[in-house]
């Protein structure tokens, strides 16, 4: 009968609504918020080379830096990033609610420090391996992302100049958010275009 779908583009449309929802439910499942340095925050107290040995991260997941306003953080790159110096970041973030999350949008590596004369070279800076996913095999646990509670906004990140070796990581989409609220919001905007390309499959699948 003419306007309903052939069996053939039923089992079509089926199996791209499974596909999207597997693709749907690991966007909303999966991304982690990783709380830098645990309890202790970014702090020259912590240890957060310690932190970061055991901790894994994926794209989507989220860096939450809770500080206090003798800190901040910088991203440089890697080679500015092994010596502490700080006069070229790629990005700065000073928030005035002294919580920082920085979304994890691509694979690479990403280097932090913090800006403060000295702070650096005292232990106070990270570097993150970004996996596409994690590894079924590693049995690591994620950082507890519970003590992140959604703030009211800060500041915005002011783009420095950079240079060198960025290891496959784009300076101009490295951008901060003073709220966990804001790279919530990300991800359901990720999963709204995902529907809006199932529809668009299905209506020509259909």
């Amino acid at each position: 009968m003419e306007g309903m779908m052939s069996p053939a583009s039923t089992v079509k449309a089926i199996m791209v609504i499974l596909i999207l929802s597997a693709i749907m439910f690991r966007c909303a499942s999966a991304a982690v918020n990783h709380t830098v340095g645990d309890s202790s925050g970014w702090d020259l107290s912590s240890n957060i080379s310690l932190w970061s040995s055991s901790t894994s991260f994926v794209v989507n997941d989220s860096l939450v830096f809770n500080y206090t306003p003798d800190h901040d953080v910088i991203e440089l790159t890697k080679s500015d990033f092994a010596t502490c110096r700080t006069t070229s970041p790629i990005s700065t973030y000073e928030d005035t609610n002294g919580q920082t999350v920085i979304l994890l949008s691509q694979p690479g590596w990403r280097y932090f420090v913090c800006g403060r004369p000295h702070h650096c070279s005292m232990g106070l800076k990270l570097s993150v391996e970004v996996l596409y996913q994690h590894n079924p095999l590693d049995q690591t646990p994620q950082s507890n992302s519970a003590a992140a509670q959604p703030v009211q906004p800060g500041s915005t990140p002011t783009e420095g100049s950079g240079n060198g070796d960025h290891d496959k990581h784009d300076p101009h989409l490295s951008r901060g958010y003073s709220n966990l609220n804001a790279v919530n919001s990300s991800r359901y905007l990720l999963q709204l275009e995902i529907t809006i390309l199932g529809i668009v499959c299905l209506y020509y699948l259909c």
